[in-house]
Parts: C-alpha cells; sequence; structure tokens
C-alpha cells in the first residue's frame, strides 16, 4: 500500500516537471509564430488611435 502512494507521489512529481518544462518550451516556440502573426494581422488590420 505505502509503495503505491509513494509511486502515485513521485509520478505526480515527475509529470509536474515534465508538464512544467514542456510547457516552458512550447511557450518559446508559440511566442515567435504568434508575434509574427500579430504583425500580419496588424498590417492588414490596422488599428486606429484613441487619441481623437
Amino acid at each position: 500500500m505505502i509503495n503505491i502512494l509513494v509511486g502515485l507521489v513521485v509520478a505526480l512529481a515527475l509529470g509536474a516537471c515534465v508538464a512544467w518544462l514542456g510547457s516552458r518550451r512550447l511557450r518559446q516556440h508559440v511566442e515567435a509564430p504568434k508575434h509574427v502573426l500579430h504583425e500580419k494581422l496588424a498590417r492588414h488590420y490596422p488599428r486606429r488611435s484613441n487619441d481623437g
């Protein structure tokens, strides 16, 4: 019984670490395309300034 609990805790900890590292990597990969996409959208749809 204790072995199962320890195994679950270890599995959860490993899963959390992998998910955290994975999310960091995914963010780095996604940031560039997102930035490019925003630039393209900005060119096609220029925002109107609220200055007046």
